[in-house]
């Protein structure tokens, strides 16, 4: 996420949530494309990336990723395990619900 979104949910200190800067998720593949992409195709590419770090350095055993576009028909019983993820990024903002 951004600085300034990172910042903010910092400040709150939710028990539940954990702000991660951009950086932190950037690897070597991201960044060899940061520069030839505009802000919203960026954030959009996050969509494999952030899964990946969360599995990796968060430590949480599965994701299902619902991309933010999607329309359910009829909603299912939320799990308690269930987390839903911002990414934030240069005015983009792009949410999921991992279940």
């Amino acid at each position: 996420m951004d600085a300034e979104s990172y910042e903010m949910l910092k400040s709150l200190n939710l028990e539940k949530i954990i702000p991660l800067k951009i950086e932190e998720i950037e690897d070597k593949c991201l960044l060899s494309v940061k520069n030839t992409r505009t802000s919203a195709e960026y954030c959009w590419m996050m969509s494999s990336s952030l899964p990946l770090y969360i599995l990796e350095k968060i430590g949480v055993d599965m994701i299902t990723y619902l991309d933010a576009d999607l329309y359910f028909f009829q909603l299912k019983k939320k799990s308690a395990e269930s987390t839903m993820s911002v990414c934030s990024y240069s005015g983009m903002i792009k949410m999921a619900w991992n279940a």
